[in-house]
């Protein structure tokens, strides 16, 4: 039986004045109620409307496996693997997400034969992700997993997208410009320590930098 909190997973947040605030009102800060202002001036942000001032949500939100999102099929001994990849890809791009100011609302996985990702963002730093990682598309059923370098540049290429540069099948000379200083970024924070893989170390590839190295080819597979 499915159970929500096997599929969908809350990223925790610092502990602040909005630890309270529930994200289910977060309809009430992107699209106002009826008699509610559309915009809400900075000394009158309350709870949730601060999290639109302040670079502290600047991160992957949710982290949603295949299971989520109603396929039927999925092998469930494979969810918690495919939640810790998904979980995995955070902790590599949240540090560029707050360096720029950009926000992933949720991380999906997908099975599609399309894309290996696709980007849907509303061209003011906020974006849902979604990314194949299984090896055999179209098959929910399939337990084998890609390797992380290449899921790696597939969601640094996706995050790319944030920037406005071009749309999901169209890539001007500006998105990879883009796209080159995000992969720098990324290196940047590998080396300095910011961003440290524990299974990337276990593996004999220190923080993440083995990861990141897919990078040339395998963003390709983005939309």
């Amino acid at each position: 039986r499915f159970q929500p909190e096997d599929a969908i997973v809350p990223v925790a947040c610092a502990a602040t004045d909005m630890a309270g605030a529930r994200f289910t009102n977060l309809t009430d800060a992107i699209e106002p109620r009826d008699g509610a202002e559309p915009r809400v001036g900075d000394d009158k942000r309350q709870g949730i409307h601060r999290l639109f001032g302040t670079t502290e949500f600047c991160n992957v939100w949710w982290c949603v496996p295949l299971n989520a999102l109603g396929h039927s099929g999925v092998d469930r001994d494979s969810i918690p693997a495919a939640r810790g990849l998904l979980q995995r890809l955070k902790l590599h791009v949240d540090p560029i997400l707050r360096r720029r100011g950009w926000r992933v609302k949720h991380l999906h996985e997908h099975n599609g034969r399309g894309p290996g990702g696709m980007c849907y963002h509303d061209l003011q730093g906020t974006a849902d992700i979604s990314i194949r990682l299984r090896a055999v598309a179209g098959d929910a059923r399939c337990n084998v997993f890609l390797p992380f370098g290449r899921l790696l540049a597939v969601m640094l290429h996706e995050i790319t997208h944030i920037s406005g540069h071009g749309l999901e099948d169209i890539h001007p000379p500006e998105f990879y410009d883009e796209l080159r200083v995000v992969r720098q970024q990324h290196r940047g924070f590998v080396a300095d320590g910011t961003i440290v893989d524990p299974e990337a170390a276990a593996l004999g590839g220190g923080g993440g930098r083995g990861g990141e190295g897919g990078g040339g080819g395998g963003g390709g597979g983005g939309g």
